[in-house]
Parts: structure tokens; C-alpha cells; sequence
């Protein structure tokens, strides 16, 4: 399988991500938001399982 190629700069709008920590924050941030949201939006596919919906909504908040 071939490695990945990730472009975190965002076509270069982040070009110095890699060496200022405040533009490193806010690409880590916004990573951590998208998955969060992908996770949560899934949840729903749970429903018909309270138990599993439950915990399944719980973990982001960890």
C-alpha cells in the first residue's frame, strides 16, 4: 500500500504550520473538531441500541 501524502498546510494558507506553535494549535484544532463532528454525526446509526448510542456519544467528550 502507498503512504499517504497529507498536505497540512492547506495549500500553503498554513504554510508554517510546522514552526509556529500558534498556527500548529489551530490546524491540531481544527483536525480534532472535524473528527469529533464525523464521530458524533455517525452516532446516529446507533440508535436503535440505547446502551451503545449512549456510550457512543460519550467518548468524544473524553
Amino acid at each position: 500500500m502507498p503512504k499517504p501524502n497529507f498536505d497540512f498546510t492547506a495549500g500553503e494558507a498554513f504554510a508554517d504550520v510546522f514552526s509556529n506553535y500558534q498556527t500548529f494549535l489551530a490546524v491540531a484544532q481544527a483536525f480534532e473538531d472535524t473528527g469529533v463532528r464525523a464521530y458524533e454525526g455517525q452516532a446516529g446509526n446507533s440508535q436503535s441500541n440505547g446502551k451503545i448510542l449512549t456510550v457512543a456519544l460519550q467518548i468524544p467528550s473524553v
